[in-house]
């Protein structure tokens, strides 16, 4: 179930205020937003141009948002795996998964919405660039002396977002492939090290741990 209705209609608002100031541009547009480029900045400017197009301010329930920012397959086949989930992490509709009560049960609704997730996993080259994000994502965050208060929740954000999706075998890969030991022992030094507690983290750690025991 989800935590409130008010939660979406209220982030659906924001990101359509947000969008409607900047003007709107047409759907063309979003899709050639990064062709050529994949930088981690082109990709943010990918979604901002998605969230000024006439095709979202046109978006009247969580299916077609989700639907707008579905990528076009010329662009998932254009990108490195890293690129690509560098642009997963990237995707808009991410946090929905703390409106659930559950957010194991939001986290499935954000995997399936979205078909740069399923490209990603399609791909078998996927886990050591998630594993090196992760481990990236995890040094910035301990690392937050340095950080605005702005980059440390992000970051915090995005790990948390991986530790939910490997604990959830969305990305077997790291939940029970070859990468498993080693996601383990990233989390376990995160654990010890982190400077904000994760339920997320603590979940991963026990399922991981139980899993390489068999």
């Amino acid at each position: 179930m989800k935590k409130s209705v008010l939660f979406l209609l209220v982030s659906s608002m924001l990101l359509f205020c947000q969008s409607a100031k900047a003007g709107v541009l047409q759907a063309p547009e979003c899709a050639a937003a990064i062709q050529g480029d994949t930088t981690e900045s082109a990709q943010k400017g990918y979604f901002d141009e998605i969230l000024k197009s006439a095709v979202w301010l046109n978006c009247c329930s969580l299916e077609e948002q989700q639907k707008a920012l579905n990528l076009p397959d010329s662009l998932l086949s254009a990108m490195t795996t890293e690129q690509l989930f560098d642009l997963c992490l990237q995707y808009p509709l991410n946090s929905i998964y703390t409106a659930y009560n559950d957010p194991n049960a939001g986290i499935k609704v954000v995997f399936d919405g979205f078909n740069g997730f399923s490209e990603l996993v399609s791909r078998r080259d996927y886990g050591a660039p998630v594993l090196q994000k992760y481990a990236d994502l995890s040094a910035k965050l301990n690392e937050s002396a340095l950080l605005s208060t702005l980059d440390f929740v992000e970051a915090n954000s995005k790990l948390e977002f991986i530790e939910l999706l490997v604990v959830n075998k969305f990305l077997p890969e790291l939940s029970e492939g070859k990468y498993a030991t080693q996601f383990l022992k990233l989390a376990g030094e995160n654990a010890l090290s982190s400077k904000t507690a994760r339920k997320s983290l603590d979940a991963l750690i026990r399922y991981l741990r139980e899993h390489l025991k068999q």
